[in-house]
């Protein structure tokens, strides 16, 4: 398998993603930026980021341990989507695997599904384990959906809860 860490793992605009068995996702990290203006800029996705595109994850791939953070320099620009970021246009498709112990300082510690009037977003859950993640300001610690995309969960599927309000 393959392993990615440090500053994440991106797919561009449409782009088609399949994470394998053996897939590791771990310890990437992303906190907002400031603009040339002065003015903050929301981050999304510290393990992936998907714009435009399809991300299909099987049994055995694990993303874990990714972080958003806090920019200090600025306030209440939150930093989402911890393992995954989907922006306009994202399908996801969990068939398998394992996303666990994600912080997000924003939303959705494992998955967030949009930031700003971000739209056509839809996340199906069938199967795998999301566990043990968390946000720090925002909401969902396991999924997120901002702004009433289309979230699926079934089959197998297995999202405990965590005992806190902002973790899974």
């Amino acid at each position: 398998g393959i392993s990615i860490g440090g500053t994440g793992a991106a797919a561009s605009q449409k782009a088609n993603l399949t994470l394998e068995s053996g897939t590791l996702i771990t310890e990437n990290y992303i906190r907002p930026a400031i603009s040339s203006g002065g003015m903050g800029i929301k981050t999304l996705g510290a393990g992936i980021y998907m714009y435009y595109g399809k991300l299909t994850m099987k049994s055995g791939a694990v993303i874990t341990k990714n972080t958003t953070l806090q920019n200090e320099n600025i306030s209440m620009v939150y930093s989402s989507g911890a393992g995954i970021g989907l922006n306009t246009g994202t399908e996801f498709l969990m068939e398998g695997g394992e996303i666990a112990e994600n912080t997000a300082w924003g939303s959705g510690g494992a998955v967030c599904m949009g930031t700003d009037f971000a739209a056509d977003i839809s996340v199906t859950v069938r199967g795998g384990l999301i566990s043990g993640n968390q946000c720090q300001q925002g909401n969902g610690g396991s999924i997120a959906d901002l702004y009433g995309n289309s979230l699926t969960i079934g089959g197998s599927a297995y999202i405990p809860y965590g005992g806190a309000e902002k973790s899974n």
